[in-house]
């Protein structure tokens, strides 16, 4: 009954984003290790596309206390990813393609990830720390290039948040005790990989890149 009552709360929540536009939709985004979710939700004003993410966490009771709300910010769904204890988020970010004389130059500065606590950002990650820019693949008659272009999309393993232990499927026994040698146990990691097949993870904590390497 309390799983229940939840979802029907949030369902009332989101339905009036999805009835005014169907595409974009809300959704919602549970803590990898606790009873917080996130609720994402399109707006419009004045004809301009956004969104609302909200961090809500289910009490005891069955009721629902706000935790922190991120105004004028929206992502489609599978490129949120809420930490455990509710506190922290990670988004990924849809990047622009600029023209095409000027199109690496600027695109290595635009921001592909970003990293929050308590719905304020701490770090912000731009393409050139996550890839090599100059072979990356451009078409002129696009756009947007997606993110996909920058990260794999071809990975089911991938991107992930938790800890160390969690990365069994994807990272083996040298590699994770590699990691450890970076990170504490309770550490709150984010592992993804880029489209030039090399992994990467970052602590959520501070954003900061503590292991890279070549995928198999």
């Amino acid at each position: 009954m309390k799983i229940l009552s939840i979802f029907l709360y949030v369902g009332m929540l989101a339905c009036g984003a999805i009835a005014s536009s169907p595409n974009p939709t809300s959704y919602v985004v549970q803590g990898w290790d606790s009873e917080c979710f996130l609720l994402m939700r399109p707006s419009f004003k004045n004809e301009n596309f956004s969104g609302v993410a909200t961090c809500y966490q289910i009490k005891e009771d069955g009721t629902l206390e706000k935790r922190w709300q991120i105004d004028e910010s929206y992502s489609f769904e599978g490129r949120v990813f809420l930490g455990g204890a509710g506190s922290t988020l990670v988004r990924i970010v849809e990047v622009s393609q600029t023209k095409p004389d000027t199109e690496k130059v600027e695109l290595a500065k635009q921001t592909v990830l970003e990293f929050y606590r308590d719905g304020k950002i701490t770090k912000k990650i731009d393409v050139h720390e996550v890839v090599d820019v100059t072979k990356l693949e451009f078409s002129p008659n696009i756009a947007v290039l997606s993110t996909h272009k920058i990260f794999s999309a071809d990975d089911s393993n991938t991107p992930k948040i938790g800890r160390i232990s969690y990365f069994s499927d994807t990272l083996d026994e040298s590699d994770r005790a590699e990691l450890a040698k970076k990170s504490e146990d309770e550490d709150e990691l984010f592992m993804i990989r880029t489209i030039q097949s090399e992994i990467l993870v970052f602590k959520v904590a501070d954003g900061s890149l503590i292991y890279r390497k070549k995928s198999k």
